[in-house]
């Protein structure tokens, strides 16, 4: 995904590897957390990306040097983090969750707070889910044994409010009801209500060596830098989290943070300005 957004190929990611922002997932691989490839790991590729990323190589079994994890341990620090959150869409399983929990920690939190805010979207039929209804479209949802909701997509407003929402009409079971939502596409980035800009993100400019792009489309978890702030090239300027895996942006020079664009939870495309150093 990382090379197709950004039109890499082989070659030129090779070239690149001490400049590219690599999704987390990769880093790790090529440190050797999922253990060795057949033939080993190519060079001098593998030593300039965990040099970029300040990680050391881990030679050998990767499970060898974790520490012991204490279950019960965990399972009361869960029952402590999310019990509160458990409503009729999210019900911590204490028993269960903790294997979750102990292997992707971060996945696990986003996945209990987002279940938490919408419910069980589980139940939601998978291409309604990916991708917004059409007009006139139906949808059945099965809420529980012999229980069904029959949802009909009735339309949306033309406008956006000057909150970026849209507010969009739909029948329950035959009643008319409406909600409003942010409209997080292009068009919500460009215009307002009446036309105004609501959101207009600075794209980075690939010519100014200063200027540090979003490498994917993805939101922003953390910030690790500010105005006023001197950064050394590689460092560590933000994380971005998309379909459940994680991308490191670093600093494409030395220099001095002029400004920081994005706030943590914003919703980035690729390409969109993070950080100006000058």
């Amino acid at each position: 995904q990382f090379m197709v957004t950004n039109r890499l190929t082989g070659p030129e990611v090779a070239a690149q590897a001490d400049a590219l922002s690599l999704p987390t997932s990769v880093n790790e691989f090529l440190q050797g957390e999922l253990g060795h490839p057949v033939g080993g790991f190519p060079e001098p590729f593998r030593s300039q990306v965990l040099k970029k990323a300040g990680l050391k190589a881990i030679e050998g079994r990767p499970g060898a040097e974790l520490a012991p994890l204490d279950f019960a341990a965990l399972k009361k620090e869960l029952e402590e983090d999310y019990g509160e959150l458990a409503n009729d869409g999210f019900e911590l399983r204490p028993d269960t969750d903790k294997l979750s929990a102990a292997l992707y920690p971060q996945v696990f939190k986003e996945y209990a707070e987002f279940a938490a805010e919408y419910g069980r979207v589980g139940v939601i039929p998978t291409a309604a889910f990916l991708a917004p209804m059409e007009p006139g479209q139906r949808i059945s949802v099965q809420i529980e044994h012999g229980k069904s909701l029959l949802i009909k997509f009735l339309s949306s407003s033309a406008e956006l409010d000057e909150k970026g929402q849209r507010t969009c009409y739909f029948e329950l079971n035959g009643v008319q009801r409406e909600v409003r939502v942010f409209d997080r596409t292009e068009e919500a980035k460009q215009k307002g209500k009446g036309g105004k800009a609501i959101v207009l993100a600075p794209r980075a400019d690939k010519s100014n060596p200063g200027h540090v792009g979003a490498p994917m489309p993805g939101t922003v978890i953390s910030l690790h830098c500010a105005a006023g702030d001197a950064v050394l090239k590689g460092a560590k300027v933000a994380v971005l989290s998309a379909m459940k895996m994680e991308t490191v942006v670093s600093a494409s020079k030395d220099g001095v943070v002029k400004r920081v664009l994005p706030a943590e939870g914003d919703l980035l495309s690729a390409g969109d300005l993070i950080v100006e150093i000058e």
